[in-house]
């Protein structure tokens, strides 16, 4: 192969490179969620998904009992709650309850008593979404 077109050719797949590189964790929405869950209960947040894309959900503080265990479940909303899609019932301070890729569309977050809370916590969520 003459050498200007293995030149060329290097050239174009690393353009053809950038324009399809992966969105960066950095543009990605992030909205925090604040609430209580009694012993039983559960806060649910409802959150818009603008394009198909990363879509991650954390605690980052409980209170009183940081060590507390919370779940978390994700769906569509409706009427009367929350349609679950997806469930995580181990989530701690600074553990992802999901790192997936979701499709556009509108969803609902709910964090909730896994069934060993003694009494209630306060917590901030923070959902990371394209």
């Amino acid at each position: 192969m003459h050498p200007l077109r293995i030149v060329g050719a290097v050239v174009l797949a690393a353009g053809l490179a950038a324009g399809c590189s992966v969105t960066s964790p950095s543009d990605l929405t992030q909205q925090t969620f604040t609430g209580t869950v009694s012993p039983g209960g559960n806060a649910q947040f409802v959150f818009t998904q603008n394009k198909t894309g990363e879509f991650i959900a954390k605690l980052t503080a409980i209170a009183p009992d940081s060590g507390a265990t919370l779940g978390g479940q994700y769906g569509s909303p409706v009427s009367n709650g929350c349609a679950v899609i997806g469930n995580n019932p181990l989530g701690g301070v600074n553990t992802e309850f999901f790192d997936i890729t979701l499709p556009a569309g509108s969803y609902c977050f709910q964090v909730y008593d896994s069934g060993t809370l003694p009494r209630a916590q306060t917590f901030t969520l923070l959902i990371e979404h394209s």
